[in-house]
């Protein structure tokens, strides 16, 4: 018979019993990664692989050398899901909540982003990459981003499920989500370039794929999709190039070649942050560990995952092009821009390209180092386009691109226009793997036509520019008295100053205004006469003197022709 104590000691027993039994169904639940076990494979089908990514490693340091920054980037997804029954079809609700998930841990958001150890603090990193489901499929039909296929490849999955379904892998992150996998893996994925037949990409268990459905909010679950773009984006685990974490030999040279994570023999599980394994302390909480509380990138992850999207090799530098978001459906590019729609300030990019242009891209980002526009990825040959892009006032910086590293070769070049006209930026000369210029869009004064002399008739206080229509309303005769020299239209307004009186000696006809200088003849009484209006002509010899009482006929001498009636009495005949 059990005594009190007994009983109390055996509810401890079984507490902890259950306690061990939760964990180890847990554990039982997920699965670790298979991206060395994969890439091993591919080094013994292809050795030289290894001599690729030595080459590809120097291109990866040059890039990350060449830049004190990158900028944010949106990666198009496409999953594919392979199922054979109901469980396996999982739902898109889970899908939407895998992108969910990747999407927090990649721009930290992540709810335990500030639950990083002070250790670390200083090198956590919001990497700035964002993943979206497309929403054009490689035929230019609209998706959602999700396929679906029967099969019973979902129950031993490997490469064999990528000969059901893959979209481009130059344009989509391709993801197949199976029920299992061949190799016991929970995810695996490839180094940029290595996987077989081109076939990029990452295959995952739906049981570790999002927060909820058949997976689960687990740290370990959800975050394997994290863990796994880390590898595509040539991540190696924290404590190197092996699937074996807390082995002594992971201690060392050359880790996992980024700078800013410490030599560690890795974390097979728990969440022990004060672990120091290699003569510092372990970052168990970084995401390409293998522990239970993985929240954090460094800053030197970060610098790599971008450097190997600056890189061809895998088709990673056209993934986040601005044709290919365009392409994908990312971007809704759909409608050209129109002047009378762009409400902020126009610009115009010219983009002047020379030999291997396909290298060559750009793209626009403002104060805040957020992405605005861009372009490139398949550009012709010795080819210009241009783009008309609406932006508010303010600072940006263009970013020249060329993932080769070797320039804009050949004449390639780009310009900036404003609204003006001018050219504000220019750069003739772009060099290594491209070039950061800034540029500031001022406010641009609305062009209206109009008349801007305030002395016409159809003046317009709002017009900026004229157009040659002013009226200018005044007298445009040149005799006339009030003749305007400014004048172009004639209002019937001219003035002709003269005598009116038709019976005054200088009567001017054009006269239209009287100004009292009227001369009229003066008669001596005795010319008795009635004016009639009619002209008289008087034929005198050629050497008759006609003389007056004081001398010669003048003008406006009076000259009159008497006779005497019967009564002897002198008469005017005219």
């Amino acid at each position: 018979m059990l005594t009190p104590s007994d009983k109390n000691h055996l509810r401890i027993i079984i507490s902890s019993l259950f306690l061990l039994i939760l964990f180890v169904d847990v554990s039982a639940q997920t699965h670790q990664c298979g991206f060395n076990h994969y890439m091993d494979q591919r080094y013994e089908q292809d050795p030289s692989l290894l001599e690729m990514r030595s080459a590809y490693e120097d291109e990866i340091q040059a890039i990350i050398n060449s830049r004190s920054s990158f900028v944010s980037k949106t990666i198009p997804v496409v999953v594919h899901i392979i199922y054979n029954d109901s469980y396996s079809n999982i739902s898109n609700a889970q899908v939407n909540s895998a992108l969910t998930a990747i999407n927090e841990d990649f721009n930290a958001d992540n709810s335990d982003y500030n639950n990083v150890v002070s250790g670390f603090s200083s090198i956590k990193s919001d990497v700035g990459i964002s993943f979206a489901l497309a929403s054009i499929d490689p035929d230019g039909n609209p998706t959602t981003g999700i396929t679906r296929t029967e099969s019973d490849f979902t129950d031993y999955a490997d490469e064999n499920v990528k000969s059901l379904v893959i979209w481009d892998t130059d344009m989509y992150l391709n993801v197949w989500v199976v029920d299992n996998i061949e190799s016991g893996a929970g995810a695996y994925a490839y180094y940029p370039g290595t996987a077989p037949a081109g076939a990029e990409g990452i295959v995952c268990r739906h049981s570790q794929f999002g927060t909820m459905g058949t997976s689960s909010s687990y740290n370990f679950a959800s975050t394997t999709m994290t863990h796994e773009i880390g590898h595509y984006l040539y991540l190696a685990h924290t404590w190197g190039d092996s699937n074996d974490p807390g082995l002594d030999e992971n201690c060392g040279e050359p880790g996992d070649w980024v700078p800013d994570t410490p030599e560690t023999k890795g974390t097979p599980y728990g969440c022990n942050t004060n672990q120091y394994t290699c003569g510092s302390l372990d970052n168990v909480q970084n995401y390409m560990d293998y522990s239970d509380c993985a929240n954090m990138f460094s800053n030197g992850q970060s610098h790599r995952m971008h450097a190997a999207l600056h890189s061809s090799l895998g088709g990673r530098v056209n993934l986040w092009q601005h044709d290919n978001l365009v392409a994908t459906g990312i971007i809704d590019d759909s409608e050209p821009i129109d002047d009378s729609d762009c409400i902020e300030e126009e610009i115009i990019v010219q983009i002047n390209t020379g030999s291997y242009a396909n290298e060559i891209s750009w793209i626009i980002v403002d104060s805040n180092d957020e992405y605005v526009t861009g372009g490139g990825g398949e550009y012709s040959n010795y080819s210009t386009y241009y783009s008309n892009v609406c932006l508010p006032t303010g600072s940006y910086t263009f970013q020249s691109i060329d993932w080769w590293g070797d320039g804009w070769n050949n004449g390639g070049s780009f310009s900036i226009r404003d609204c003006d006209n001018s050219i504000i930026l220019n750069n003739t000369s772009i060099e290594g793997s491209g070039e950061n210029d800034g540029f500031v869009v001022s406010e641009c004064i609305d062009i209206i036509f109009g008349c801007t002399n305030p002395i016409a008739s159809n003046y317009n206080s709002e017009a900026s520019d004229d157009d040659g229509s002013c009226i200018i309303l005044g007298c445009t005769d040149t005799e006339a008295n009030n003749y305007n020299t400014l004048a172009n239209q004639d209002d019937n307004s001219c003035i002709y100053y003269g005598c009116q009186d038709a019976s005054a000696m200088n009567f001017d006809s054009q006269a239209n205004e009287d100004d009292g200088s009227c001369e009229y003849v003066i008669l001596p009484s005795f010319f008795n006469y009635e004016l009639t209006g009619s002209n008289h002509t008087i034929v005198c010899p050629e050497n008759m003197e006609f003389l007056l009482f004081d001398g010669p006929i003048s003008n406006f001498d009076v000259i009159g022709v008497f006779y005497q009636n019967d009564l002897g009495e002198d008469q005017c005949a005219g």
